[in-house]
């Protein structure tokens, strides 16, 4: 997706431009659709073959371990996420401010959501980043990076202080390779 996802996009755009107006809000919602069905595509594909290869959720931080005072972050990061989310809806409630951002936008001003249909659209498409992003970059990226560094040919062998800093976020210690 890293790759593809900003190819696709121009290629909405341009596709945006070229077209009459009362089809851009079709090509619109069709974009943010695409990019809902692909970004979940790509995730559940490499979180089976995650999972099929025996590797455990909580090794890509997907598991609920939390004890004790943990739960307060998480209950304090719900309670600012709603409130950011509360916030979010009433700045979108401003027409006039809106327009003034979409000026700014350039090209981008034709992906951006410009009615009520397409901004419950765009809602989604923001809540499928927010996981999907999440879940292979956070999650399957950061987790499998360090290996595929040390077992590069050319940083083999690190200096201790960069193996300690490559160290996955389990806390097990790096094998020499």
């Amino acid at each position: 997706t890293l790759a593809v996802a900003p190819w696709l996009s121009l290629r909405e755009i341009k596709k945006m431009r070229e077209a009459a107006p009362d089809v851009v809000p079709a090509l619109r919602r069709r974009a943010y659709r695409w990019t809902i069905t692909e970004q979940w595509i790509v995730t559940v594909v490499l979180l089976a073959a995650w999972f099929l290869l025996g590797r455990t959720p909580a090794e890509i931080g997907l598991d609920l371990g939390y004890a004790g005072w943990q739960w307060l972050a998480v209950g304090v990061t719900v309670v600012v996420a709603g409130a950011f989310a509360v916030n979010v809806w009433q700045a979108a409630s401003k027409t006039e401010d809106l327009e003034q951002v979409r000026g700014q936008l350039g090209d981008l001003e034709l992906l951006a959501p410009h009615t009520r249909g397409d901004l419950q659209h765009f809602g989604w498409l923001s809540l499928t980043a927010g996981i999907c992003e999440e879940m292979l970059y956070r999650g399957l990226l950061m987790t499998m990076l360090p290996g595929a560094v040390l077992a590069c040919p050319f940083t083999s062998p690190l200096p201790p202080p960069l193996k300690t800093a490559l160290t996955p976020t389990r806390g097990e210690p790096l094998a020499d390779l």
